[in-house]
């Protein structure tokens, strides 16, 4: 009976050891089949989501105004990112330069890829959304003219020392596009040392932006400086003594009239005039002259002296004589011709 028992116990040992490695390897491959396809399950899944929900999102703008020199991603695009880090470094990535104030400039999606790509920020999520051509305008401002002829203006009352000016036909002539920001204003061609003596003025403006060249503009002007000129009052003809009635004083554009205009009502007072002038007429220098102390036809008294001897008489003037002009005198006496030297109105310093 033992014997037979044995043997049972045998054959059933010798049936699992043939059974129990059979079914381990028929386990082993059905969980790693399970496993991989679990695996690969939630890979395609994680992926789609991705392409769905990905964790960059640029949306690039079709048409984009800038105002500085430098196109920066955040310029042109709006980026959506979980990873703050991340989307403060895409916000500063350069794209291009910016056009010239006033112009424009196209790129498109390839060439902002390339630059993410060169710059390591082209992650396998990132999803750029954007036009075939993005449009760039470099918004501008324009010089007025009311900013620059207060700068001239303001150069003019340093220069012209406190005269009277007016400036006239102030043009901007040739006017450009400058960048927008705080403008700052030069005169950079200084006349100053002789400005007085034109009255088409011409200035070179340097501009500057936020501190930064901007542009050269020419600017011109027509000048009126005004100061108190002589005039006469009324017609006088040629010969006359003036008097200080005779005479008025008005403003006038002293770049319009002759150099030698008298500026004092009391200089021509006592001259006489070369010619006849009418009413209203600027009084030149060259007009007057000193009235004569000694006229053709006055009787002089002749002194002629010589170390301690002199000798008076008397004679009659030949011709008109100022002070210390030579005057001819025929002596009343000898009736000789005589030359002298005006001393005053009645004297004349005969010449040895």
């Amino acid at each position: 009976m033992n014997v037979l028992l044995n043997i049972k116990k045998i054959k059933k040992q010798r049936f699992f050891v043939h059974i129990y490695p059979k079914y381990d390897s028929c386990l082993f491959l059905f969980i790693t089949f399970i496993s991989v396809f679990y695996f690969l399950t939630n890979y395609a899944y994680s992926q789609i989501l991705l392409k769905e929900n990905p964790a960059v999102t640029i949306k690039v703008k079709k048409e984009i105004n800038i105002k500085g020199d430098i196109l920066l991603l955040n310029d042109i695009a709006d980026i959506e990112c979980r990873d703050n880090i991340l989307r403060k470094r895409l916000e500063k990535i350069k794209i291009v330069t910016s056009p010239s104030p006033g112009k424009q400039k196209t790129i498109n999606p390839k060439q902002i890829t390339t630059i993410l790509a060169k710059n390591k920020l082209l992650k396998e999520n990132t999803k750029i959304i954007s036009p075939e051509i993005i449009l760039i305008t470099r918004m501008y401002q324009k010089v007025k003219e009311k900013q620059i002829k207060k700068l001239i203006v303001n150069y003019l009352k340093s220069v012209l020392y406190g005269k009277e000016f007016e400036i006239s036909r102030f043009k901007i002539r040739r006017q450009k596009k400058i960048a927008l920001g705080s403008l700052e204003f030069e005169i950079i061609n200084n006349r100053s040392k002789n400005i007085r003596f034109y009255k088409n003025l011409s200035f070179i403006i340097s501009v500057k932006t936020d501190g930064k060249y901007a542009a050269r503009i020419p600017v011109s002007c027509k000048l009126k400086i005004y100061e108190d000129i002589v005039y006469t009052a009324q017609y006088y003809p040629r010969g006359t003594i003036l008097k200080k009635e005779d005479l008025c004083i008005k403003k006038a554009d002293i770049l319009k009239v002759p150099k030698d205009v008298i500026r004092s009502i009391n200089y021509p007072v006592g001259k006489q005039l070369k010619r006849s002038v009418k009413k209203g007429t600027v009084l030149r220098r060259s007009a007057i002259k000193e009235a004569p102390l000694v006229k053709k036809g006055n009787t002089v008294k002749l002194v002629a002296e010589q170390g301690i001897l002199s000798v008076t008489t008397y004679g009659k003037a030949k011709n008109d004589a100022v002070f210390g002009e030579m005057v001819k005198v025929e002596n009343l006496k000898s009736k000789k011709i005589v030359t002298g030297v005006v001393m005053d109105a009645f004297t004349v310093n005969v010449l040895f």
